[in-house]
C-alpha cells in the first residue's frame, strides 16, 4: 500500500515513512467497525459465585475444530478466575439489553444479582434473553501487554434465537 496524502496522519510520518498515529486516532478508526456484544462468564470456584464481564473483543477463529477468542486487561478484578478457569460461557446479548452490557462493565458488588439464568455444562452462567451463547473448554491463553487474549473450543452453542445483536460502535 502507498502512503497518500489524503490519508489521515497529519503529516507526521515514524522512522520509514508510514504515517504515524497516536492512541486516540487508532481508537477512533477502530469505532468505525461495529462489534458484536457479549458478557463473557466463569465460576469463581471455592464455592464463589460467578464472574462475567461485558466484552466487544470477541471473535471467530476457527470453525473446524470450532474455536473463538476474546480479550480482557491485564488489571481486570476477574483475570484470576479466567486464568484458572478449565469452561466458560459467552452470552451474545441482543439489542434490548444495553442496561445489561452496561451493569457488566463497570465495577459492581454483584454483577449477576436479580440477572436470570442458568447453568449449563461449562457451570457458568447462561443469561436470560441472550440471542445466543457459546460454552467453552479452555484452549489457551497469552500475555500481550496489557492484555491476555484467550481462546477455546466452543462444546455447546445456542442461537439465533428472535432479536437483533447488540452492536458497540
Amino acid at each position: 500500500m502507498r502512503y497518500s496524502p489524503r490519508m489521515s496522519g497529519h503529516g507526521r510520518h515514524a522512522g520509514n515513512g508510514t504515517p504515524a498515529f497516536d492512541e486516540r486516532q487508532l481508537r477512533d478508526a477502530l469505532a468505525q467497525f461495529a462489534t458484536g456484544v457479549t458478557i463473557i462468564c466463569a465460576p469463581r470456584g471455592a464455592g464463589d459465585r460467578y464472574v462475567g464481564f461485558t466484552a466487544n473483543s470477541f471473535t471467530s477463529v476457527s470453525l473446524a475444530p470450532p474455536l473463538i477468542a476474546w480479550t480482557l486487561s491485564n488489571r481486570s478484578s476477574s483475570l484470576s478466575a479466567f486464568e484458572t478457569a478449565e469452561r466458560y460461557a459467552v452470552n451474545v446479548l441482543g439489542t434490548a439489553q444495553v442496561e445489561l452490557a452496561r451493569r457488566f462493565s463497570r465495577p459492581h458488588a454483584d454483577r449477576f444479582e436479580n440477572v436470570p439464568f442458568r447453568l449449563g455444562w461449562s457451570d457458568a452462567p447462561l443469561i436470560e434473553g441472550c440471542i445466543a451463547w457459546f460454552e467453552c473448554r479452555h484452549h489457551a491463553l497469552s500475555k500481550v501487554r496489557r492484555t491476555s487474549a484467550s481462546s477455546a473450543h466452543e462444546r455447546n452453542g445456542f442461537g439465533p434465537a428472535t432479536g437483533l445483536p447488540r452492536k458497540f460502535r
